[in-house]
């Protein structure tokens, strides 16, 4: 269901980066496979949870992808958007599992 949320999002063009979703991300049934991130202090219904959602599953797919190649990217260009209060990443998301 959150995939097809965000799916929707972004293909009709509606603000993503800085909103409350509204469905929360569950816990998982089962431990995730591959690295996972801390999501303590994490709004499971924030940007960044559906973010990481979406990086992970494209990392089961294709493990040489540059999906986190590509957020780090947009990040930099537009440096002046706070992405730890607009999106809830949190400080060190990039020394998260998912993310190094």
């Amino acid at each position: 269901m959150i995939i097809t949320y965000t799916r929707n999002i972004c293909a009709h063009h509606s603000r993503f980066w800085n909103r409350r979703l509204s469905y929360k991300m569950s816990k998982f049934k089962k431990q995730p496979i591959y690295d996972w991130v801390h999501m303590t202090d994490v709004p499971k219904n924030s940007s960044y949870s559906y973010i990481c959602i979406v990086k992970y599953l494209t990392d089961r797919i294709n493990p040489k992808n540059t999906f986190k190649d590509k957020i780090r990217s947009l990040f930099d260009k537009y440096e002046n958007i706070d992405i730890h209060k607009g999106m809830s990443f949190p400080q060190d998301w990039k020394e998260q599992p998912l993310w190094e």
